[in-house]
């Protein structure tokens, strides 16, 4: 053994793999003809990281006008597919992810970084790595709004559409 060897004690054995082992390890994950997830594969997402399933492009404007294939832009609409645990701040403590997967968020058009999840994410398996302070917004039920605006310190308030305003 070489005296600059690197020795690894017995209870970290489990957190490193040998570097010949590694295509063999993602065999038991990934197809590797076309790197699409087997069935019984997870996504983990690391710190305060959202894995998102991008919605398709619109087709049509709320007033109802078919937009042809050159007016039509990318969603900036997605579903949280899968969250990391958060992110520590300067003391220490872990600050809790507010995005958990199912979530339906906007984000901006250049954002994150697209990846190819093929077998996860649409069709083509697109989707986009973001930070959670790159969401500008979550869409969820008023239900789900008042139990967070309860909970929030400062106070929040949602917002709603301008039809609750109006009497009925």
């Amino acid at each position: 053994m070489s005296k600059n060897a690197l020795i690894i004690p017995p209870e970290y054995k489990e957190h490193f793999i040998d570097v010949a082992k590694a295509p063999a390890r993602a065999e038991q994950f990934l197809d590797t003809a076309t790197h699409a997830l087997k069935d019984d594969a997870a996504i983990v997402m690391g710190g305060d990281r959202l894995l998102v399933r991008k919605l398709p492009q619109i087709t049509k404007t709320y007033g109802g006008l078919v937009l042809p294939d050159l007016g039509r832009s990318e969603a900036g609409y997605g579903v949280v597919v899968a969250a990391g645990q958060g992110r520590y701040n300067i003391a220490g403590q872990l600050v809790p992810m507010r995005f958990q997967a199912g979530a339906i968020v906007c984000f901006g058009k250049y954002a994150g970084t697209n990846c190819q999840v093929l077998g996860f994410g649409n069709q083509e398996g697109e989707c986009v790595v973001l930070r959670e302070e790159e969401v500008f917004y979550a869409v969820m039920s008023r239900k789900d709004a008042a139990t967070i605006a309860a909970k929030a310190d400062p106070r929040i308030t949602p917002m709603t559409t301008e039809s609750d305003d109006q009497p009925a």
